[in-house]
């Protein structure tokens, strides 16, 4: 009998990747440039719109702005992430 997802146990600590800082601040910040990018032009979104509808995608425009909401979200969860950490000491 194969296990479903529902018969899962949750584990007991959420799962952790160990990910070096200046690789996390480097991330955060193309993130932030690619966020700007995105939301400098209409016709950047149009693009992308354009793009999931040749993927195939459903909803394309809908997608294309969650997308980009989502990229949002992303940069300043990490920014915020980063904001926490302590300083190194010079």
């Amino acid at each position: 009998m194969m296990t479903e997802p529902d018969d899962l146990e949750p584990p007991d600590e959420p799962m952790t990747i160990a990910y070096p800082i200046g690789s996390l601040v480097h991330l955060a910040e193309l993130l932030g440039e690619i966020e700007e990018f995105i939301r400098s032009e209409a016709d950047v979104t149009h693009l992308l719109t354009v793009f999931m509808t040749r993927s195939g995608r459903t909803h394309p425009g809908f997608r294309a702005c969650n997308l980009i909401d989502d990229l949002s979200f992303t940069a300043h969860h990490i920014r915020r992430l980063i904001d926490g950490l302590p300083k190194p000491r010079t």
